[in-house]
């Protein structure tokens, strides 16, 4: 991907339609998010890459809230033609339906290469998260986690709170929960 895909990845995703109080609504007991770094969270906000890799399985299935970690890959930002300064960092900024988990093969790993974009070899114990239906929100400020992260009702009762309320109103963080 050039520099000139990458600015308009990034100025699709500035203008992509927002639901509005995307997250009112939500019992406590679903609200399940996933810290991922940049650029990735971008590439799955903008439809590019539609399976998540991850060390690790899960039973997970439904909504997936993303949160964009404060921590940016800027070799591969440079790779898909992102400025890392430009990206979201600890906040939501969207959701997706996690509707499957496998586990890579070495075959299958270069099969979905263009879903998963990872450009690094084949490593046995890797899984991939099945992802569709993106929903794009306006950030909301957020101190990640490592693992899923069950979301406290607070933060979802109130989208419209500044992000020092909304911190102040959650316990200033969400918990791990097992996946």
């Amino acid at each position: 991907m050039n520099k000139t895909e990458g600015s308009v990845l990034e100025e699709r995703h500035a203008n992509a339609s927002v639901e509005k109080g995307a997250l009112e609504g939500i019992s406590d007991s679903k609200v399940v998010a996933l810290s991922i770094r940049q650029p990735w969270v971008n590439l799955i906000l903008n439809r590019k890459k539609t399976i998540e890799v991850r060390s690790w399985s899960t039973r997970h299935r439904g909504t997936l809230w993303l949160h964009a970690a404060k921590h940016v890959d800027e070799r591969l930002c440079d790779s898909f033609g992102f400025q890392s300064r430009a990206l979201t960092r600890g906040a939501l900024v969207g959701r997706v339906e996690l509707y499957g988990c496998m586990e890579f093969t070495a075959a299958s790993w270069e099969e979905l290469r263009s879903e998963h974009l990872n450009p690094g070899p084949y490593e046995p114990g890797r899984f991939g998260w099945k992802l569709r239906d993106v929903v794009c929100v306006e950030p909301i400020p957020l101190s990640g986690k490592l693992g899923l992260m069950k979301l406290t009702a607070s933060i979802t009762e109130a989208p419209n709170l500044n992000a020092k309320q909304r911190q102040m109103k959650a316990g200033g963080n969400a918990t791990k929960v097992q996946g």
